[in-house]
């Protein structure tokens, strides 16, 4: 696997085994030691996804489906940080016992995916994210990723379960995370009651929507674009201010190049 160096030592893409040896010969001013890279790397290697449909594919913006599979560029280290650590939230969740089956996957219709957990009657899926605002949610396309699971797996209930990286909301001046108090989530020291507290963790009921009709437009018309090689349509949202496609008009980045 390639990678492009989040330091100054080179410029061009290198394969994550120099990555590697840059770590163990001190020379890694990126910040990266080797045990956090190679973690990360374990991760990434073996992604079959380049000639598969998965559910986050038809989720988002085709075009960037599209140019992750057929010119994905070489990623940069601190960029697949993001990657790991949720991945490693995830990892840590990933158990069965007699409430709850993990990591259920999907394979029917051409689309490939992977329910975080089911219950008896509830399906659930796992955010993470910074600075968790609990009246914005959900965030982007959470909530239809969820319900085109659902579409083969038929629960009554579907939620999202959001853990903030950051932690319970703090208050601003005590520093000290919020507690509930009286089913108020508050300071326990001046009384301090943000109108966005949370308490590092939120659970969020999605409305079931039918998705016959998107599943099976989305899939064809991605399918179609990787089989004849012709670019999708750009479909610019928020999200293409996270995007690594700088030669796409829209992207944030691309005055930089």
């Amino acid at each position: 696997m390639q990678i492009t160096c989040s330091g100054s030592r080179y410029y061009e893409p290198i394969e994550t085994s120099a990555c590697l040896d840059c770590a163990l010969n001190k020379e890694n001013d990126c910040g990266y030691g080797y045990r956090l890279l190679k973690a990360i790397f374990s991760t990434q290697e073996g992604d079959q996804r380049k000639d598969e449909v998965h559910v986050t594919d038809i989720t988002g913006c085709l075009l960037k489906s599209y140019l992750d599979k057929k010119r994905a560029a070489p990623p940069y280290v601190h960029d697949l940080l993001y990657l790991f650590i949720g991945i490693a939230v995830h990892s840590a969740l990933d158990f069965t016992d007699e409430h709850v089956q993990s990591e259920v996957t999907i394979h029917e219709s051409g689309l490939i995916g992977r329910a975080d957990a089911v219950y008896k009657d509830t399906l659930e899926d796992v955010k993470t994210t910074r600075w968790l605002t609990p009246g914005k949610l959900p965030y982007g396309e959470h909530a239809t990723q969820v319900n085109i699971y659902n579409h083969f797996l038929q629960k009554d209930y579907l939620q999202i379960q959001y853990i903030d990286l950051s932690g319970p909301t703090k208050c601003k001046g005590c520093r000290i995370p919020l507690r509930m108090i009286d089913g108020v989530i508050q300071c326990s020291s001046c009384g301090y009651t943000p109108k966005s507290a949370h308490l590092g963790a939120v659970i969020y009921d999605v409305p079931s929507v039918n998705m016959q009709s998107f599943i099976d437009t989305r899939v064809a018309q991605l399918t179609l674009a990787m089989s004849n090689g012709t670019e999708p349509e750009a479909e610019p949202s928020f999200l293409c201010g996270y995007c690594a496609h700088v030669t796409c008009e829209h992207n944030h980045k691309r005055s930089m190049y």
